[in-house]
């Protein structure tokens, strides 16, 4: 021993110091769950559920099954299995999977114990079934435990009158595709009182029969059999450990047997030889034991483990004393594949039902039950340095005392530790009391309780006895830690459409994350389900990318919650906030003049432009665009679809062609992919006036001569004239109309003034006026006077429209008063009556594109006694709107030119462009049109 001021005693010191707040600050930073794991549907039970076995999923650490000495609920021998999906927090007692007979074991199968093999997800259940008294050996092979799925029978070895097999215990890897499992159990049927046995197969997953061997591993003299208790350990690299208590004459004897190939070969379990060339260590010899501590009945108390990280290193726990308080379990360990072993690495006294396990950091747990002043206490050891330190976690301190149950084993033969990755899951039985004093903190009860009142109760609020549940616990270390993304907010998209975004789930601890499937609030969101399927396993630092898709349905605003379930002790359920906005199209329409086209007359048309522009924020999709009338169409073939992207517009001219008259309505419908308006409306109208009203309006000057054009005696024609109509419908039916005009021509030696005025219907055509027409003739001393007014009909017969006839006169007067110098005196003024007959008829066809064919045949004949008689022939034909015409006039007997018979020829040609039919502007010729023309007029004088 150093001295106490030896520099190295404070440097130790120091060392264990800073090793005691490094194992202090693990410790707070492990999670500890514990729960009493009678579903609340079974709170009336108070049953004596002893013996409780577990199996974590190392491929899926959130499904854990749990077995204890607990009977069907509905009355039959077959075996129920506690079961969890969300690593233990909340439990169900399944259907009973595994069939039994009724018998001892409280009329329920005995001594169960299961185990999850390492990635086929199958759960392996050894058992003992009471047949007829005698426990028989079932392993079964469960396919989907979770789901109550059948159980398969693998093997059955049944026993007899002279021995049975006892404590069966299960261990099960998977390697090569195959899982291999270990059933280590003590066969009072085995020759010889060598009673230590493993039955095990290489492959138990195809159907039975499995291929199970019954091997002894004993090979040395018993007293008679070796100690119940036989327990199993595997690595994954194909050892296989194997720990029993041999009772001998020299006292009892702890031996280690090991297998390097999954048990296979010509001489399993061989591969440790002892000094007396026997397989198997001999690790401890010489041992006593007692029948009990407190109230609850012991045995050799073995157990065993191999580190996962090194097959070397293997530890054990085993049991032996006189007494209860000098009843004692050792750990001890070996790091040369148990070819030598430690001597005790931690002890403690009057304590049962170990169990030691070591998680993949190489930490070491220990779990046992001590009897202490009356009371049994529950303890996990853990330490990360072969129990140089160690750190204590009471799980519960429970009166010994097990309700109405008085046998000797209350609590029962064997607990149960196992470790997945880091961390540890156990199970233990105890005094159900609901007392939050007797538990560690945050202990969970499923069965109704009150804790303030420290009772149990029935669904019915009756009181219930105190009696022995399984409690589940789960000490995590360094536990996994999900971090979540922020809110993922989607861009717009559009109705029908999807986008895309990932949500890395990162795991921030020092264990794997376990993801479970996630779920969505709002089915517009969803997450899709990886390749590898679920759970998903994220390592330590690591993250998943799982990808969100965002499927709007209706337009506007969406949002949702992701929950994510994990074994983040801390969040269980983490949230990821969504959200987004489901975009679509949105049409507008407008149209030049609100889709008034005004006055558009038969024959001609006018385009305004639609415009169709989008408001949304995505495509609008144009699928059709039509009219309620074919007289409102679009100008131009369009090709659908047409596609309008968000914020710009198209053009569409839409056409007012009309081909009656009247006024016009229609209904212009665009189909598009706007989910608010998918047919889209725009009302058009116009109007067609009648067919007269809609040529236009003339007035054309002829010919302007104002003043002599030679002489200075204004012997030269000093002339102005022009012509034209107004015409201004009105009426209800717009049939009627005014038309006006006039012509003024003004001659040195003669004189004349026009206006007319005329009155027109769609069937009828009148003209009146009054004209004054002066004419002197200096020479021979002629003057002469004017009419004072004419008129015209022409009528249109209703049963041949294109038919007319008509007839003309003026009445007028003739002064012959006045006399000029040199010239003889004219008579006194007297009046006259000029009477023009005028007949003839017209036919006319119109032709595609408003096109006229016409042929009119014209006669006049004019009766006056004053101007002589003058006959006209006029053929005319029209084609195309334009007029080529030839006239004829003759005056015959004409006497206002002089006192001997005299002539006036008038010829010449009529260019120019027909407005409408039955054009009134020639007095002379009612029937005809009479438009700019060009003439010559030779004016013979008297000789």
């Amino acid at each position: 021993m150093r001295p106490s001021g030896d520099p190295r005693n404070r440097a130790c010191r120091a060392l264990l110091v800073l090793a005691l707040l490094v194992m202090a600050r693990s410790v707070q930073a492990q999670q500890v769950t514990l729960v009493n794991m009678i579903p609340n549907s079974l709170s009336g039970e108070s049953n004596r559920d002893a013996e409780p076995n577990l199996a974590v999923n190392p491929a899926n650490p959130l499904q854990i099954m749990g077995s204890a000495f607990t009977p069907d609920p509905l009355g039959t021998a077959n075996l129920p299995l506690f079961v969890s999906t969300d690593g233990g927090l909340t439990w169900n007692l399944s259907a009973a999977i595994v069939p039994g007979t009724a018998g001892s074991c409280f009329t329920a199968i005995c001594d169960i114990t299961i185990r999850f093999a390492s990635t086929s997800n199958l759960l392996y259940v050894s058992d003992l079934n009471p047949v007829g008294g005698i426990s028989q050996l079932d392993i079964w092979r469960v396919s989907n435990p979770t789901t109550a799925a059948a159980a398969t029978l693998l093997q059955s070895r049944p026993g007899n009158g002279s021995g049975f097999a006892d404590q069966p215990y299960v261990e099960a890897a998977s390697a090569a595709g195959t899982d291999r499992v270990f059933v280590a159990n003590n066969d009072l049927m085995a020759a010889g009182g060598r009673t230590a046995t493993i039955d095990h197969t290489a492959n138990a997953t195809p159907p039975p029969p499995s291929g199970f061997a019954n091997l002894v591993i004993e090979t040395r003299a018993t007293t008679g059999q070796d100690s119940p208790s036989v327990r199993p350990a595997v690595h994954r690299d194909g050892t296989v450990y194997a720990i029993y208590a041999a009772f001998r004459a020299g006292g009892t004897e702890v031996v280690v047997a090991r297998d390097d190939n999954w048990g296979t070969g010509g001489t399993p379990f061989q591969a440790l030889i002892d000094t007396d060339a026997q397989p198997g260590i001999r690790v401890v010899s010489g041992l006593t034991g007692t029948n009990s501590v407190g109230s609850q009945r012991v045995g050799t108390g073995l157990a065993i483990a191999v580190d996962p990280r090194n097959s070397q290193n293997v530890y054990i726990v085993y049991g032996e004393g006189s007494t209860s308080p000098t009843y004692t379990l050792h750990v001890r360990n070996s790091t040369t594949r148990g070819t030598a072993w430690s001597g005790d690495l931690f002890t403690v006294a009057a304590a049962t039902n170990p169990g030691i396990a070591v998680t993949s950091n190489g930490e070491v747990g220990f779990l046992y039950q001590q009897a202490n002043n009356g009371r049994f206490e529950t303890h996990l050891v853990r330490t990360s340095n072969n129990f140089i330190t160690t750190s204590d976690l009471l799980l519960a301190n429970v009166p010994d005392n097990a309700g109405s149950y008085t046998g000797a084993n209350p609590i029962g033969d064997y607990a149960s530790l196992i470790a997945v990755d880091t961390d540890f899951y156990g199970i233990f039985s105890a005094n159900n009391t609901p007392n939050t004093a007797n538990f560690a903190p945050g202990v969970v009860f499923l069965r109704n309780h009150n804790f303030a009142t420290q009772t149990l109760t029935d669904l019915a609020n009756n009181p219930v006895p105190v009696s022995i549940d399984p409690f589940f616990f789960h000490v995590g270390c360094c536990p996994p830690q999900i971090q979540i993304p922020g809110p993922l907010v989607f861009p717009n998209t559009c109705v029908g459409t999807s986008s895309t975004l990932t949500a890395n789930v990162c795991n921030t601890g020092k264990k794997d994350l376990i993801v479970s499937p996630i779920t969505s609030s709002n089915p517009q969101f969803s997450v899709a389900t990886p390749s590898s399927g679920y759970p998903v396993t994220i390592a330590p630092g690591a993250c998943f990318p799982f990808q969100v898709t965002f499927t709007p349905t209706s337009p506007g605003p969406q949002t949702g919650t992701l929950t994510v379930p994990s074994n983040d002790p801390i969040t269980p359920s983490a949230q990821i906030a969504v959200s987004g906005t489901g975009g679509s199209s949105a049409i507008a329409t407008i149209i030049t003049d609100t889709g008034d086209f005004g006055s558009v007359c038969e024959g001609k048309f006018k385009d305004l432009p639609l415009f169709i522009h989008n408001n949304g924020t995505c495509p609008l999709i144009v699928t059709n665009v039509v009219s309620s009338s074919p007289e409102f169409q679009t100008a131009q073939v369009l090709a659908f679809p047409l596609t309008v992207a968000p914020g710009t517009s198209v053009e569409i001219p839409i056409r007012f062609q009309p081909t009656t008259d009247g006024n016009k309505t229609a209904t212009i419908t665009i189909t598009s992919n706007d989910p608010v308006s998918p047919a889209k409306t725009v009302q058009v109208k116009g109007t067609t006036p009648p067919d007269y009203v809609c040529h236009p309006q003339s007035f054309a000057v002829v010919g302007a001569n104002l003043g002599p054009t030679f002489g200075s005696s204004a012997t030269g024609d000093f002339t102005f004239s022009g012509y034209g109509r107004y015409l201004a419908p009105f009426g209800t039916r717009k049939t009627y109309g005014v038309q006006a005009q006039g012509e003024y021509l003004y001659y040195t030696e003669r004189q004349e003034g026009q206006f007319d005025a005329g009155l027109l219907t769609r069937f009828a055509w009148a003209q009146a006026g009054a004209f004054a027409n002066f004419k002197q003739a200096r020479l021979d001393g002629y003057r002469s006077g004017a009419g004072l007014g004419q008129a015209a009909l022409t009528l249109d017969f209703l049963f041949l429209p294109n038919v007319r006839f008509g007839v003309f006169g003026t009445i007028g007067f003739l002064d012959r008063g006045v006399t000029e110098p040199n010239t003889t005196p004219l008579p006194p003024l007297q009046p006259y009556l000029n009477i023009v007959d005028q007949f003839g008829g017209s036919a006319q066809v119109k032709l595609p594109g408003n096109n006229y064919l016409e042929g009119n045949l014209e006669w006049l004949n004019r009766h006056s006694p004053v101007f002589g008689d003058t006959a006209g022939l006029m053929v005319r034909f029209v084609h195309q709107w334009q007029e080529l015409g030839f006239t004829v006039e003759f005056d015959v007997n004409e006497t206002l030119v002089g006192p001997t018979t005299n002539g006036r020829l008038v010829f010449g040609v009529q260019l120019g462009h027909w407005p409408r039919p039955s054009d009134l502007r020639n007095r002379r010729n009612p029937l005809g049109t009479d438009v700019p023309r060009l003439h010559y007029e030779i004016l013979e004088r008297p000789r």
